[in-house]
């Protein structure tokens, strides 16, 4: 009886430990930059599956020591500038728009030379652009791992 009443703790103990590695964790990086217009934004990276940061402007999203995208942090003239001058253009082709997440986007492309996701921080007098020149899913990719939010 105490055989059998200490192999079924075991087993329970081993099925714990299985279900144990099917939890999914990410990890992530943040930045802070303080601009010259008085605004703050934080930028942070979901860092699982080997993507990395580098917060020299312009900013990098690397995966495996290769860069994926570079962002450049612009004013809201700048951005709206920007979003005038993209969809005035006939070779630009807008992707995707929207608004979540503290942000306003618009995400376009260039032939197939160049995806680029135009960005403006709520509650910011700030914005992003950036540029991926490699595919749109990579574009996309990357823009679904980066959050961006006013910082106090």
């Amino acid at each position: 009886m105490k055989k059998r009443l200490l192999s079924l703790a075991l087993l329970a103990c081993l099925a714990a430990f299985a279900l144990t590695g099917c939890a999914n964790f990410s990890t992530y990086v943040s930045y802070t930059y303080q601009l010259d217009n008085g605004d703050a934004v934080a930028v942070k990276l979901d860092t699982t599956d080997g993507y990395t940061f580098s917060p020299d402007p312009p900013f990098s999203v690397k995966k495996d020591g290769h860069v994926l995208s570079r962002g450049a942090i612009i004013t809201a003239d700048e951005y709206d500038a920007y979003l005038q001058a993209v969809q005035a253009d006939p070779s630009a082709t807008i992707l995707d728009s929207g608004k979540g997440n503290g942000i306003r986007y618009t995400f376009y492309a260039y032939g197939d030379a160049e995806f680029d996701h135009l960005i403006l921080i709520s509650g910011s007098e700030t914005g992003i652009l950036l540029a991926n020149p490699n595919s749109q899913e990579e574009a996309q990719a990357c823009f679904e791992r980066l959050t961006f939010r006013p910082a106090q």
